[in-house]
């Protein structure tokens, strides 16, 4: 980190995104999905997105590999993007599945779909996180 830092160049670090589970290639909202064969009432999305959050939550793995980025851009005065921020409230405990148009934003337990990645994206665009930091 100090032979790129002595380059100049501004440094970023990422934190990994919140990971889901899923049932073999397919994540909590399919299952229900498939189970179902509708899409979830705004009730159901809601308790949907409060078990995506508990997943993220509990995932000790991801949670501490997020923690050992945050040390290392703190001990070394380098920026970090913390992408759960942008995909998890947790005021309300609730982590986003679906984007603004009913996309999903999960492929898998941990990529992004294509209109995925362009919500995550546009949201952190929106907060000029990249101009203030």
């Amino acid at each position: 980190l100090i032979k790129l830092k002595n380059t100049g160049k501004k440094i970023i670090l990422i934190t990994q995104a919140p990971e889901f589970t899923t049932f073999g290639r397919f994540t909590l909202i399919d299952k229900f999905i498939i189970s179902n064969q509708r899409l979830p009432n705004k009730k159901e999305v809601l308790k949907y997105k409060k078990m995506y959050y508990d997943n993220y939550i509990n995932n000790e793995s991801i949670n501490s590999t997020n923690q050992f980025l945050k040390s290392i851009a703190h001990k070394n005065n380098v920026k970090i993007l913390d992408k759960t921020l942008y995909l998890c409230s947790y005021e309300a405990s609730t982590c986003e599945f679906f984007t603004n148009k009913g996309e999903k934003i999960n492929f898998d337990r941990d990529h992004y779909t294509i209109s995925g990645a362009k919500y995550l994206g546009e949201k952190i665009y929106k907060t000029e996180w990249f101009n203030t930091n």
